[in-house]
């Protein structure tokens, strides 16, 4: 996403002029967090495979309230921990269930 919105930024006016410290944190996170968990997922679906690696993305929501409350304050009511338990269930029933192979005609 970022190659392809690099060209915009040649339209819009920059808000802070583009110092090192700036341009380090930007390819810091695209390293370390974009790229780096590109090949984690990667790694996962050979290692797991498809089905199985996909339940990883059911837990987004998860650590999105968790960054939430840790970083933002945000309030932690019965209502968010039954989500958070409707999502760590239904990963797990989803993760444990083998795929059967098909039958052959």
């Amino acid at each position: 996403a970022a190659i392809v919105l690099a060209p915009a930024l040649c339209l819009v006016p920059a808000p802070e002029p583009l110092t090192p410290l700036v341009a380090a944190n930007v390819l810091a996170l695209a390293l370390a967090s974009t790229a780096f968990a590109y090949l984690l997922y990667f790694r996962l679906l050979a290692t797991i495979g498809p089905a199985r690696a996909l339940t990883v993305t059911f837990l987004i929501p998860l650590f999105g309230v968790l960054w939430g409350v840790l970083f933002l304050g945000e309030p932690f009511a019965a209502n968010t921990l039954s989500g958070c338990a409707l999502i760590v269930a239904g990963t797990w029933i989803a993760a444990r269930i083998a795929p059967h192979p098909a039958k052959a005609n």
